[in-house]
């Protein structure tokens, strides 16, 4: 399973990371979102495939698997390569993880509101970036974008 950890610059994604994965990689290291996003693959423990083994016992046996992708931040206004280059990471995880800065004395409730807002526009456009190309490559005359861009202008 991939576990994608999603959120705003600054919000403490990698420091969730760090947490999760054991790891001390170092905060703040994302420069852009072309950088390659930190991986960490940590194996489940599970007493039940100790005692099946003893049992059974079977040539090989591979514990579960999680892996965790930190990404680069999803920056308000960055544009549409920059999301679209984190997007490309994050749609290969099985699962979000999303964060929000909500540290004390800077968060407020609409500050962290609006946070959540922020990260969900940026699915949602990237959501529909992929529905356009899809319906494009279906038929490229297609009404409803006639409507969408004449509505836009």
């Amino acid at each position: 399973m991939q576990i994608g950890i999603a959120g705003l610059p600054g919000a403490g994604k990698t420091t969730v990371f760090n947490a999760l994965a054991r790891a001390q990689v170092q905060v703040g290291t994302f420069t852009s979102a072309q950088s390659e996003p930190n991986r960490a693959v940590l194996k489940v423990p599970d007493t039940r495939v100790d005692v099946l083994s003893e049992m059974f016992k079977p040539k090989s046996v591979k514990p579960a698997e999680v892996q965790f992708v930190d990404v680069a931040g999803l920056a308000k206004g960055a544009g549409l390569e920059s999301a679209a280059a984190i997007m490309g990471h994050l749609r290969t995880v099985d699962a979000l993880l999303l964060v929000v800065g909500a540290y004390e004395g800077s968060a407020t409730a609409d500050s962290i509101r609006s946070d959540l807002s922020s990260i969900e526009a940026e699915f949602i456009l990237s959501d529909l970036d992929i529905v356009e190309k899809r319906v494009d490559r279906l038929d490229p005359r297609c009404a409803w974008r006639a409507v969408l861009t004449s509505n836009a202008r």
